[in-house]
């Protein structure tokens, strides 16, 4: 076989590397459990309309999307986790696929796509985005907005015009985005910025650029009419997720990306372990430096074209991150969380960094362009790192936590349940004490403890012949009458 064939195969195979450690690394999750917001989420699922679902915020989100896909898998799998976990798993995979397809289109290199979309497969920090399945919309907007950005690198690499189907295609999917996660707001706002950034003026006609508009001024629309009107959100959260709120606190805000950036470039260069949850906030201020210089190397070293794309991806990381912080900023300021400990949740890393990651290999790649010795030291560079990302995940696998006592709680919960339908007699009302669960101590009233969890797990009040009640206080009971459905009928007053 001739040198040239052994690299076109080498090409053609080099896609799988990313594919492979992500599920490598993340296939223990499939033994996860659910975890605090899927409890309440499943009660919403089980006794709210599908119509009310499409308009139901939680915490500054619009889900439209992803409560869609919840609801069908709730439908389809009940209350077994490890559908749902499937799910993210083969998603996740997707998206380390679609990563190394967008770095080879801005990069233009086979081994800096590797490199980068591996670093960003296996990073350990995305665990929580992963194998919590209330986030699981951030990876489904990750998906949408790495399939846009593929679509946007051919783009860059063909030179060919972006017509109005395709304008209308990457709209409706940044809409769509915008409803599985809060950041697909700010990345949907972002995008008619990012676009002719990226592209030379010729490639990007009015119309297209119009409809472009169009849809981020739809995707604002939307959210904003639901976080207003919606029958779930009070005058007070209306307000908290305003974008005057925002503005208030613009320096926490600025501060809070800038942390994000750091932490999260951290994690990705060098935490291969687990160890991002003991980085000291030094670590923050190693990434920012390292990802300053690689941008800062990028756009001195690349010409003009390449710098518009640079600046064009790190728009839309700042849309991403900025966004993440207009919407929790004001949140960590009222409860005194320090900045650091509030930046170090891993949730909010995933559809971040992987914008980072292409940011870095684009960078490097404009760097790489320099010479034969600056290409020979960064290909060497980063397939070194890329070998021993792989070697230290397959000797030492990184922990995950499988919220084994969420699992737990749960189990003793319902066996404590089906005790005390089981020793009362046949055809005679089994009357159950309501207590918390979980998150319901302290958490919205609105979820109501064991009640709500038995209308989850059982799917009729009445178990074995036995009509089962939970005994509630007037509030409860109040608010279980306005929910109605089951949960109404389900419980009776203390």
């Amino acid at each position: 076989m001739s040198r040239e064939a052994s690299l076109a195969s080498l090409r053609r195979v080099a896609p799988l590397l990313p594919v492979a450690c992500a599920l490598f690394a993340w296939a223990p999750l499939l033994d996860n459990y659910f975890k605090d917001d899927d409890f309440v989420h499943l009660y919403d699922l089980s006794t709210k309309p599908f119509l009310r679902l499409l308009v139901l915020p939680w915490g500054g989100h619009v889900y439209t999307v992803r409560n869609t896909v919840f609801d069908v898998m709730f439908r389809l799998f009940g209350t077994d986790p490890r559908p749902y976990l499937w799910s993210a798993l083969l998603t996740h995979g997707l998206n380390a696929l679609l990563l190394y397809g967008v770095i080879r289109r801005f990069a233009g290199s086979v081994v800096l796509a590797c490199f980068g979309a591996t670093l960003w497969a296996a990073s350990p920090v995305l665990e929580e985005a992963l194998g919590w399945y209330s986030v699981y919309g951030q990876v489904l907007l990750t998906a949408i907005v790495l399939g846009v950005l593929w679509s946007l690198g051919d783009k860059v690499t063909t030179g060919a015009v972006v017509t109005t189907r395709t304008a209308l295609c990457w709209a409706a999917l940044l809409l769509a985005g915008s409803t599985c996660f809060g950041i697909g707001l700010g990345v949907a706002l972002a995008f008619p910025v990012v676009t002719p950034l990226a592209l030379a003026r010729r490639q990007l006609p009015m119309r297209s650029l119009v409809i472009l508009v169009t849809g981020a001024a739809a995707s604002y629309a939307f959210y904003r009419l639901v976080i207003t009107y919606s029958p779930d959100v009070t005058g007070a959260e209306a307000q908290l997720f305003s974008a005057a709120t925002a503005l208030r606190a613009l320096p926490a805000v600025l501060a809070f990306v800038a942390g994000l950036f750091g932490f999260g470039t951290a994690a990705l260069g060098f935490d291969f372990v687990g160890a991002h949850v003991h980085f000291p906030a030094s670590m923050g201020v190693l990434g920012g430096a390292v990802l300053l210089g690689t941008v800062l190397a990028g756009l001195i070293c690349g010409p003009a074209t390449a710098r518009r794309r640079i600046l064009a991806l790190a728009l839309l990381a700042v849309a991403a991150y900025g966004t993440i912080a207009a919407g929790r900023a004001i949140l960590f300021i009222a409860t005194h969380t320090p900045l650091w400990g509030a930046v170090m949740s891993s949730r909010y890393q995933y559809l971040g960094l992987s914008v980072v990651t292409l940011i870095v290999c684009t960078a490097l790649a404009q760097v790489a362009a320099l010479g034969t010795t600056a290409k020979w030291i960064v290909l060497a560079t980063t397939a070194a790192w890329t070998v021993v990302r792989i070697a230290v995940l397959v000797v030492r696998p990184f922990p995950i936590d499988h919220w084994d006592s969420e699992r737990t709680g749960t189990m003793a919960m319902l066996s404590s349940i089906q005790q005390q339908i089981a020793s009362t007699p046949p055809g005679q009302v089994v009357l159950i004490e309501n207590q918390p669960f979980g998150l319901s101590r302290g958490f919205p009233a609105s979820f109501p403890g064991w009640a709500g969890m038995f209308v989850v797990f059982f799917p009729d009040n009445t178990v074995d012949g036995r009509p089962v009640r939970f005994l509630v206080s007037e509030d409860d009971w109040q608010r279980a009458q306005a929910r109605g459905g089951r949960i109404a009928a389900l419980v009776t007053r203390r």
